[in-house]
């Protein structure tokens, strides 16, 4: 766009394309125009513009999308996606409180490590203060084990 500076007119057409999906034009077209209008905005002749395309046609991440596109379509379609939805939550309620317990416990206790590290007590006393707060979280776990919907309340 010759009169205006580069990074104005990327704008420009930024917006013009994103007001061109808000009125309901198809994505794909979407990104062909931002993407044509953009390229002669920064200098692109129309040759490089075609010799682009046809390169990135040859990515196998391109070539994949409309794939996993499909596919997430078949499994939403056919009720797969539902299902494995159910059983995650059925069988990965219960690991929430579990994975707090080997973040506490000796003798890879990360969070041990990084409470040394910020108080500056040695790892050797911290350990001596675990039986409590272990307590504690397997009184948690066995509630969120019996009672998953208190964890996935809020997904």
């Amino acid at each position: 766009m010759p009169g205006i500076p580069q990074d104005i007119a990327i704008w420009i057409i930024t917006t013009l394309t994103g007001s061109l999906f808000v009125l309901g034009v198809p994505i794909f077209l979407c990104v062909a125009f931002w993407a044509t209008l953009t390229s002669l905005a920064v200098g692109f002749t129309i040759q490089n513009i075609g010799i682009t395309s046809y390169q990135g046609i040859e990515s196998y991440a391109l070539l994949a999308m409309p794939l996993f596109i499909l596919t997430g379509d078949l499994i939403g379609a056919g009720g797969i996606a539902k299902k494995l939805s159910i059983m995650a939550r059925r069988f990965l309620a219960p690991l929430r409180g579990g994975l707090s317990l080997g973040f506490v416990t000796p003798p890879f206790g990360l969070d041990l490590f990084v409470a040394s590290g910020i108080t500056g007590i040695p790892y050797d006393k911290l350990i001596r203060w675990v039986p409590p707060y272990l307590i504690g979280i397997i009184l948690a776990w066995l509630v969120v084990a019996a009672v998953p919907w208190l964890s996935l309340v809020f997904i």
